[in-house]
């Protein structure tokens, strides 16, 4: 089953890593799923964005911060590798968004998601408060 095929394809914004997929579904439907790579269950979240800097903060593989070692307290911890996201979808996901509102969310970093959907649930009068 599609869970995507009720919306348009023009405001699907697909980003893929190495263990997970990640679709955003831009303004004003704002909405965002996730799904492992080789499964079809896709789960619905609330991902992280920067409106300032036109970031997606995507969401990580748990690693064991630690291994365990017979002759060191710690070892190093594993380094993570950063996944790129394609410039274009990232213009092309933040430019759906009015620009107005992003003026207005982007001093709040933490909550910057949660805000624009504020905006699309309540109205523009949120934007005055």
């Amino acid at each position: 089953m599609d869970p995507f095929k009720v919306f348009k394809n023009e405001n699907l914004y697909v980003i893929t890593c190495d263990d997970h997929k990640l679709v955003i579904v831009g303004y004003p439907i704002w909405r965002a799923f996730v799904c492992a790579t080789e499964s079809d269950f896709w789960i619905e979240m609330i991902p992280s964005i920067d409106a300032s800097t036109r970031t997606i903060i995507i969401p990580k593989k748990k690693q064991k911060p630690y291994q365990k070692n017979l002759f060191k307290k710690y070892s190093d911890p594993i380094p993570v590798k950063k996944t790129e996201i394609d410039p274009v979808v990232l213009n092309n996901f933040f430019s759906s968004i009015p620009a107005e509102i992003l003026d207005l969310v982007s001093p709040f970093p933490d909550s910057q998601w949660e805000l624009i959907e504020a905006v699309k649930l309540i109205g523009k009068d949120f934007l005055t408060l």
